[in-house]
């Protein structure tokens, strides 16, 4: 069972160069065991110096995490879009998607 979406999302990828870290971080380990960025799908990213490692969106530090738990809670998609103007529809539809196919 995953205890986060972040999680959950990355365990779905099932790809050999991810790490967990911690319940909710993910990130590709190099060569020399340093943490890199990795992008999930168009606008999704995990970076290491951003959020600690959360998945967020791409160029913001809106963690993923924390928009889909508004969405849960109720919220529509248009008032997150009002809350945070640096989403887009198409990079939250990607979120909800991604978390979809993780349950």
């Amino acid at each position: 069972m995953c205890l986060s979406t972040s999680a959950c999302i990355a365990t779905m990828l099932n790809r050999n160069e991810l790490v967990r870290i911690s319940n909710s971080t993910l990130v590709e380990e190099s060569e020399g065991g340093t943490m890199r960025k990795v992008e999930i799908g168009d606008y999704l990213v995990i970076d290491p110096e951003i959020c600690h490692g959360q998945m967020t969106f791409k160029g913001t530090r809106v963690p993923v995490d924390t928009v889909l738990t508004f969405l849960a809670k109720g919220y529509s998609v248009d008032q997150l879009l009002r809350s945070w103007p640096e989403l887009t529809r198409p990079a939250v539809e990607e979120a909800i998607s991604l978390a979809s196919q993780s349950l």
